[in-house]
């Protein structure tokens, strides 16, 4: 007797055998249809109110670099993940070549509007750790240190919700220059308390203000330092590309202990500058396989990147591995 199935696909799981007993509640085939496929992605707890349902989405993979594959959200799950402080989303894609497989990592893209609001670059804040400061251009080399409030990233600018208002004039490089030099002028008595008042730099003209000697920095670390071991944790360091460069960046870790690969633990990415002042800025690295996690970190200027991986595992001591990188061109 032949059957035909009712739909096109691949055979994913086969109970039947020759000869054995079958009875009408038996599964003997299981085909799935991989002309479309899902794809789940976690966002951020203050990601959640950007993103709808029907909302275009693009994904990259690790097996097609330089490939883009466009879907759309189509289900945002109504809870929370407590540990990861994530929600899911599953995303619709087309799959007409197959090149989609299950169990596949990739990157998901969705972009949002927050509409028309003041914003500045990234390259113009200075997070303290207590508070957040902009320098702004009072004109005739006068400087003001501002602090403002700010929203959560997006792309590279910040949502200013106050401190600042529109045509204001803000300091967008070498903002911890400024900063280092202000509190030397200080120590000498050339200026009142920081934040009363202007700071008079004659040589650090807006826009005009060169990192003198950073090219010739060298912070990287030799290939023999890319591998620590803590608390009987060895982590070992790898950037994709290699030399790293400024921009996007990938960061691959290698985490094993007692001999093994460590493939359950929640791994966080803290980097930034290797400058008093500068600020963090924090992904978790996805597991891959055999002990291997990756993440997406973005070196917003050339320079020395200080990197701090965190591995947590149940109820074990959380240890953290330091290394720094050197971002070229």
């Amino acid at each position: 007797t032949t059957i035909s199935s009712p739909i096109h696909g691949v055979v994913t799981k086969k109970t039947a055998l020759q000869g054995m007993y079958v009875t009408p509640e038996m599964n003997l085939y299981e085909i799935t249809d991989l002309s479309t496929v899902w794809i789940n992605a976690d966002i951020y707890e203050y990601e959640v109110p950007m993103v709808n349902v029907g909302q275009d989405a693009v994904v990259t993979l690790t097996a097609y670099p330089g490939e883009a594959f466009h879907g759309r959200v189509i289900y945002i799950y109504p809870y929370l993940n407590t540990e990861t402080r994530t929600v899911k989303l599953r995303m619709e894609f087309p799959n007409p070549e197959g090149k989609f497989k299950a169990g596949m990592y990739g990157t998901v893209e969705i972009k949002t509007t927050a509409g028309k609001q003041l914003a500045i670059p990234q390259e113009a804040v200075l997070d303290s750790g207590t508070r957040t400061l902009v320098f702004v251009d009072k004109g005739q080399g006068m400087y003001e240190p501002r602090e403002v409030q700010l929203g959560h990233r997006a792309d590279r600018f910040y949502p200013v919700g106050s401190g600042l208002k529109p045509g204001d004039r803000v300091v967008t490089s070498a903002t911890f220059l400024i900063d280092s030099e202000s509190k030397l002028m200080a120590a000498a008595n050339m200026m009142g308390a920081l934040g009363m008042g202007g700071i008079r730099m004659e040589q650090a003209q807006m826009g005009q203000m060169e990192m003198a000697g950073m090219e010739g920095m060298k912070m990287d670390q030799p290939s023999s330092q890319r591998e620590q071991t803590v608390e009987g944790v060895t982590v070992t360091l790898a950037v994709a590309p290699e030399p790293p460069k400024k921009g996007e960046n990938v960061i691959r870790l290698t985490i094993w202990s007692e001999g093994k690969p460590v493939t359950d633990a929640k791994v966080t990415v803290a980097y930034t500058m290797t400058m008093p002042g500068m600020g963090v800025d924090t992904v978790e690295a996805k597991p891959t396989r055999d002990g291997n996690y990756e993440a997406t970190v973005d070196f917003a200027m050339k320079g020395g990147w200080a990197i701090d991986a965190t591995v947590v595992r149940g109820k074990a001591k959380p240890v953290t591995a330091h290394f720094t990188v050197q971002a070229g061109t």
